[in-house]
C-alpha cells in the first residue's frame, strides 16, 4: 500500500473525510487526485477510488 493510501485510510478512520460512500472498513486504494477546492478553514480533496 502506498503512502497516500495509508494517509487517506487513516483520515477516513478518524472521520476527517466526507462523502466517502460505502467503502467499508477494509483499506482502499485511491487512483489519484481529481480536484482541490479551498474552503474557509478546510480544503476539500476529491480522489477516485480504485476498484
Amino acid at each position: 500500500m502506498d503512502v497516500t493510501t495509508v494517509v487517506l485510510t487513516h483520515r477516513r478512520e478518524a472521520g476527517l473525510l466526507d462523502e466517502v460512500g460505502e467503502l467499508g472498513s477494509t483499506p482502499v486504494q485511491f487512483e489519484g487526485l481529481i480536484t482541490v477546492v479551498a474552503g474557509t478553514g478546510v480544503t476539500h480533496l476529491r480522489y477516485r477510488v480504485r476498484e
